[in-house]
């Protein structure tokens, strides 16, 4: 079903070819008894004389700049039922704002990728969890420190280093 402004423009079209012969004025004063603004009346019949259409045209509006619809086939390939990149990192890559992404993306109807926590887990699973990334993390420090020293500065390793370096290491 077309909107309303468009159901208006048909029926005044039609009504204004139908009497062209009584003129603008008639068509004017029998569309304004039905309430319809005088403003409006002659803009439609304007543009029934510059020969243009009765239904609204697409794509008449400001081009877009930021999002061009290659820009917006690569976003959707790169959300699209993925969950390896996030709405920050989608900013870098494409130089925009984090809003134009979020709402490029809730208008393209994709949901971004959020972090889940794993289900059915026990307090105590929860817990070695927790133990086993601190070791994991702290490993990875050392190691990196250990590492810097060694290769970039080219200095030894400082003692408090020894004692924590892993034996395939040293």
């Amino acid at each position: 079903m077309p909107p309303k402004q468009d159901q208006l423009r048909e029926r005044v079209y039609k009504f204004y070819s139908d009497n062209i012969a009584a003129g603008k004025g008639y068509t004017r004063t029998h569309f304004m008894k039905e309430g319809v603004s005088e403003r409006t009346l002659n803009a439609i019949l304007q543009r029934f004389h510059n020969n243009l259409p009765a239904s609204h045209q697409r794509g008449g509006g400001r081009p877009a700049k930021i999002f061009t619809p290659n820009k917006i086939r690569a976003l959707k390939r790169k959300f699209d039922h993925k969950d390896g990149i996030s709405q920050r990192q989608g900013v870098k890559k494409f130089q925009c704002s984090p809003a134009m992404i979020n709402k490029t993306l809730k208008k393209l109807i994709i949901s971004c990728r959020k972090k889940k926590t794993i289900p059915d887990r026990n307090e105590r699973q929860k817990s070695d969890a927790k133990i086993l990334c601190d070791r994991l993390s702290n490993f990875r420090f050392r190691a990196l420190i250990l590492f810097g020293v060694n290769i970039f500065a080219g200095l030894p390793p400082p003692r408090w280093c020894e004692a924590d370096t892993p034996s395939f290491m040293k």
